[in-house]
């Protein structure tokens, strides 16, 4: 199978904390995209369990992910991951697959999601500033540590 041809089998999920085979996909992605920040089986099942773990999956391979959190109580959901495999990337998965969590997030009943991303993500200020109608609301210096920025951005719920 091409990779061109991965958009029209794929499948948008919630990835079960019992799933292992979709957590052990989406931790492949985790750390190909984030190294050694990104996340293991057995705290994606945590997240799982107590947040939301999506992907988009072709025949039982996980193709892109997204985690999201949300403050207890609140309205307001985190972005806290999203990456599509490296072999796939540029073809709109990462943008489909934000598309189908801002629905069921804002379906749930939230009003606002924000994320963080590292000011020399290009690609991913463009996907979600251009093309989502995410705003940066503000730069945290030093958030990950010395030297290690991100900005905030948000985006309003209907």
């Amino acid at each position: 199978m091409s990779n061109s041809d991965f958009s029209h089998e794929e499948k948008y999920t919630k990835i079960g904390p019992l799933d292992m085979p979709l957590l052990e996909g989406v931790s492949r992605i985790e750390r190909e995209a984030f190294a050694d920040e990104g996340l293991g089986p057995g705290n994606l099942a945590l997240l799982a369990r107590c947040g939301s773990v999506f992907a988009l999956t072709n025949a039982g391979s996980v193709t892109a992910e997204a985690i999201v959190i949300a403050e207890l109580g609140g309205a307001k959901a985190l972005l806290l991951s999203l990456a599509v495999d490296a072999r796939l990337r540029g073809r709109g998965r990462g943008k489909r697959l934000l598309m189908e969590i801002l629905a069921h997030i804002s379906a749930a009943g939230f009003k606002q999601i924000e994320l963080t991303v590292a000011p020399d993500n290009k690609a991913a200020i463009s996907l979600y500033v251009d093309r989502l109608g995410f705003v940066i609301r503000e730069r945290l210096t030093d958030h990950f540590g010395p030297g290690h920025h991100r900005l905030l951005l948000e985006k309003q719920l209907s």
